[in-house]
């Protein structure tokens, strides 16, 4: 029985002091709101694929070729061919004016094992920019692999950068809102509570 009225007082005393909540939901939510503007944007990532085969390959040929997948991948990732390929991107694309490096952090190659395919991958808040900046490094990579590499390589595109092959990421701004608003409630629910604690208390002593 005491602790049905203890209940009803606690939630008489939360109705009454309804405003606190809202303070802190809003205060919390509201710098969510911000930090979620600030560090989650919408984003687009085109993906191009190329092969690399050996001229007038050989089985031996295919073996060497995929041993030295990794190299290739260290040559596309060079300086040499980045800062061609963001040279290159800033003539297809006049809205772009990154640099060499922020062309870097937004491109990543990977490849499966036993495969002569490459994947580039180029990420950017514009839809346009990232599959412009997926064509400017293949294009980069394409032209300079046989004189960096001295070798006799075949490169081919085989997949495109185009609208079927981008990926759209939306931003998370609205779980980051979301996710504060509930922290600022349960926020707000204990200084609640500890005030309530403290006036229960007093009354007692």
């Amino acid at each position: 029985m005491e602790n049905n009225v203890r209940m009803s007082e606690l939630l008489k005393y939360l109705l009454k002091k309804w405003w606190i909540l809202l303070i802190c939901i809003c205060l919390f939510g509201g710098l969510s709101f911000f930090v979620g503007k600030k560090v989650s944007h919408s984003s687009y990532k085109a993906e191009l694929e190329v092969q690399l085969t050996p001229k007038n390959m050989q089985y031996y040929d295919v073996k060497n070729q995929i041993n030295l997948m990794d190299t290739y991948k260290e040559v596309a990732n060079s300086d040499k061919i980045m800062k061609q390929a963001n040279n290159k991107l800033r003539e297809m694309n006049s809205s772009y004016n990154g640099s060499t490096s922020e062309l870097n952090s937004m491109t990543s190659f990977y490849f499966n094992d036993g495969s002569l395919i490459m994947n580039i991958s180029d990420k950017s808040d514009s839809s346009i920019i990232a599959k412009d900046a997926t064509k400017a490094v293949a294009k980069a990579f394409i032209k300079n692999i046989n004189n960096v590499m001295h070798s006799n390589v075949n490169v081919k595109i085989i997949k495109p950068a185009s609208d079927d092959y981008l990926h759209y990421y939306p931003s998370k701004e609205k779980k980051i809102t979301f996710v504060g608003c509930i922290f600022g409630f349960f926020v707000g629910l204990i200084v609640c509570l500890f005030d309530f604690y403290l006036k229960n208390v007093k009354a007692k002593g």
